[in-house]
């Protein structure tokens, strides 16, 4: 609609009601018209003369565009990279941006699930982190869809070993990505350094996460335990 606007052609209110696959009714258009003046600046006005909507003033409009693991994974970085700017000036004009470009999706159920999987702790400012693309978005792919994961890892005395394991939560910890997740031999939850990790695949294998601890929960018991190891 806002595209439509800008080409300058004056269009009312019935005509945009037909834009698109899906055609709106007359009143759905003035509502989102009147959303975007209010919630987004949008400098929408409608002249009299020429029966019809026009910009009053210059506004650059993003498209919206689907998101897919990649785009969530890089906007949720962004906003972590934005803390080492925090107290500055122009921290909080990229923090504003962010927010007025971004905002929206904190209000979506698709980024609440989304960022359910993904956390940065205790990290004191954004580091840049060697393990692979693609590793994270295959074990975020496993989280959102429940696969079980085979990979190898070192055990206590140095031997590779083959594990097999529910994934709950990814989250960074001292300038790394770590794995939260159920160990079906053992049936507890550990923690795995994904550099450590090897031979990652999702099995054929799917599991309840409702059988789960809640990520939230394992990241606080994570973060207990830590502090009071450090305390010790």
């Amino acid at each position: 609609m806002v595209q439509e606007i800008q080409k300058g052609s004056y269009p009312n209110a019935t005509q945009l009601c037909k834009l698109g696959p899906y055609k709106v009714n007359r009143r759905t258009v003035l509502r989102d018209i009147d959303l975007l003046r209010r919630c987004y600046g949008v400098p929408i006005k409608y002249d009299s003369k020429r029966k019809g909507y026009y910009m009053a003033g210059e506004f650059s409009f993003i498209p919206a565009v689907g998101l897919n693991t990649d785009d969530y994974l890089a906007i949720y970085f962004f906003r972590y990279c934005l803390k080492g700017c925090d107290g500055t000036e122009l921290g909080e004009v990229m923090k504003a941006s962010y927010e007025r470009i971004f905002g929206w999706l904190g209000e979506s159920q698709s980024w609440k699930r989304w960022a359910s999987t993904i956390a940065f702790l205790d990290e004191p400012e954004p580091a840049c982190f060697k393990e692979s693309w693609s590793t994270l978005k295959l074990l975020l792919t496993a989280i959102n869809h429940h696969y079980v994961v085979q990979f190898d890892y070192p055990s206590k005395e140095g031997a590779l070993v083959r594990l097999e394991v529910e994934p709950i939560v990814l989250a960074t910890h001292n300038g790394g990505w770590k794995l939260h997740a159920m160990d079906r031999q053992s049936g507890c939850v550990q923690r795995f350094a994904i550099a450590g990790m090897g031979k990652i695949v999702l099995s054929d294998l799917r599991f309840d996460p409702a059988l789960l601890p809640d990520p939230l929960s394992v990241l606080e018991q994570y973060t207990i335990d830590h502090r009071s190891r450090k305390e010790a």
